[in-house]
């Protein structure tokens, strides 16, 4: 109103669906998931994708923790995500959108020959 006469407009506002993305995340060791066997001295390359994620750790036997910028690796022997003749080593994926954590695994194990 300007004192003497009054006026009105009106919104209308769409609202349209929303769709919440779930938090994901997967990994994988030679294009496999679950576990691989490798021969002795082979390398082996990992890969990870996350969705909707705002932080991920990549976890083994001997490293934990370790924030990761990159989505793949490829690990050869000595390397401390390789493991051991005889044995196996599993990369473990921890992601977080701060409300709910999501987790993913691959083992990689050493082949006799």
């Amino acid at each position: 109103t300007d004192g003497t006469s009054t006026g009105s407009k009106s919104v209308v506002v769409s609202v349209g669906s929303y769709t919440r993305h779930s938090l994901g995340v997967s990994i994988m060791a030679n294009n496999s998931y679950g576990t691989i066997t490798l021969k002795r001295g082979e390398t082996y390359f990992y890969s990870w994708t996350s969705t909707m994620a705002l932080s991920c750790q990549l976890t083994s036997p001997n490293n934990s923790g370790i924030p990761i910028a990159g989505l793949s690796a490829t690990i050869g022997p000595g390397d401390s995500f390789y493991p051991k003749p005889g044995g196996s080593v599993t990369l473990t994926v921890i992601c977080t959108d701060d409300i709910k954590t999501v987790t993913a695994a691959v083992t990689i194990k050493s082949g006799e020959g």
